[in-house]
């Protein structure tokens, strides 16, 4: 059961101020514990990362906000 949601990336404000790279929001995924729950926030539904996170052994489920706005949890 996963009860922690304390981690967010808006990859919105990501990509707008240039600051993070994929890699960067791949090590981000990397540090999570059990119990906790990583939210991306992207205004596109971000396949690269969502078929790695799978290949890394991540769960995830997604919520379509609006056309324009995916929220994607992962969790190992």
């Amino acid at each position: 059961m996963w009860n922690s949601l304390e981690n967010l990336i808006d990859i919105k404000t990501i990509l707008h101020e240039g600051d993070r790279s994929f890699n960067d929001i791949m090590e981000r995924l990397g540090m999570l514990g059990n119990n906790e729950i990583l939210k991306v926030v992207a205004s596109f539904l971000p396949v690269p990362l969502i078929d790695k996170s799978v290949n890394m052994g991540y769960q995830h489920w997604l919520h379509k906000k609006s056309a324009n706005e995916f929220w994607v949890y992962f969790c190992k």
